[in-house]
């Protein structure tokens, strides 16, 4: 197997293609999840209106969780599409 070197920013990664679209997956995925959680909470601590009666649960997390994986993906799959050609 060749192993390949990917250099993002002062970290160095080695070894398969697919190892490295893992790895910026999980990294891309992670900054998107922490920008949509920090933003969603700033917007949701702005419009709190306390309510005294009980709430039911929602899928909005799930749903949340979905859209970041999803634009996670592709962005890895366009910086390989990218460098490969």
């Amino acid at each position: 197997m060749d192993e390949t070197l990917l250099k993002v920013d002062r970290i160095e990664i080695k070894g398969s293609g697919t190892m490295k679209k893992y790895i910026v997956f999980i990294f891309s995925f992670v900054l998107f999840y922490m920008l949509v959680q920090l933003s969603s909470g700033w917007v949701l601590t702005a419009f709190y209106m306390p309510d005294l009666s009980l709430t039911k649960s929602s899928f909005l997390p799930l749903i949340t969780s979905l859209t970041i994986a999803t634009i996670s993906y592709f962005l890895s799959q366009k910086l390989f599409v990218k460098n490969m050609k």
